[in-house]
């Protein structure tokens, strides 16, 4: 499950590095 709008790599290090950058 990728966030909304981000067509971005589904992996869970990727996800949680793209969610800490968000805050």
């Amino acid at each position: 499950a990728r966030p909304g709008g981000w067509d971005g790599p589904v992996d869970a290090t990727a996800v949680e590095r793209w969610r800490e950058a968000l805050g």
